[in-house]
């Protein structure tokens, strides 16, 4: 197993429509991700792979050195690896050729969300990455938050309660 992989469900198959949380860590955990340009262009290219591998980007929270995601398979031909790989790929050669520089550590960190899991708890959770880091003083005021289906202050008052 690859020292940076984290070890994946053995019975499952990681297809259809089901809800993961996502861990993206930089390169040798460089703190790429405050330069305003480089996180649009990746933000760009996870939300167009989200389509293209037909994943929904409930949330996305760009911290300096990582990213988090929470994303939703939205049919059955939806697979987990593959929108993964193509994430990265997509993001990683645009955002290479903004910074010239490797933008992604090897492998990446999952865990599958049961169905009875209340997304808002997880969505919270990566809101107040910032605010917990001293990045924001509130999740509404980080501009490197947000989701691939809603304006941030839309999903900001859905997860108010668990903030």
């Amino acid at each position: 197993m690859h020292p940076t992989r984290a070890r994946r469900l053995d019975d499952f198959e990681y297809c259809g429509p089901h809800r993961y949380s996502l861990t993206f860590c930089a390169y040798q955990r460089r703190a790429l991700f405050t330069d305003t340009d480089l996180v649009h262009v990746m933000r760009t290219q996870i939300l167009r792979a989200g389509a293209e591998r037909s994943f929904e980007i409930s949330a996305y929270c760009f911290m300096p050195d990582h990213l988090h995601l929470l994303v939703r398979g939205s049919n059955q031909d939806a697979c987990l690896p593959r929108f993964a790989k193509h994430a990265k790929q997509l993001s990683g050669y645009h955002g290479r050729r903004h910074t010239r520089r490797k933008i992604w550590q090897a492998g990446f960190f999952d865990r599958l969300l049961n169905e009875a899991e209340d997304a808002r708890g997880v969505i919270a959770y990566l809101l107040m990455n910032p605010v917990r880091a001293g990045l924001a003083a509130r999740p509404e005021e980080y501009p490197f938050s947000g989701s691939g289906i809603c304006e941030l202050p839309e999903l900001v008052d859905q997860v108010r309660p668990y903030l």
